[in-house]
């Protein structure tokens, strides 16, 4: 539960982030690339889990 709660934060901040961008394309992509970064690492660590 603790894991799925922070996803949704992690999740919705990265929400808050995009419209704060308000349409600058390079803050956009910054934001993009950090969070498939984060979805690569939590899914490595969900990979750790499983063995």
């Amino acid at each position: 539960m603790k894991n799925d709660d922070k996803r949704i934060s992690e999740g919705l901040n990265g929400w808050f982030e995009m419209m704060n961008a308000k349409g600058d394309k390079g803050e956009i992509a910054q934001i993009v690339e950090k969070y498939k970064a984060r979805a690569a690492d939590s899914n490595d660590a969900a990979d750790q889990d499983k063995k």
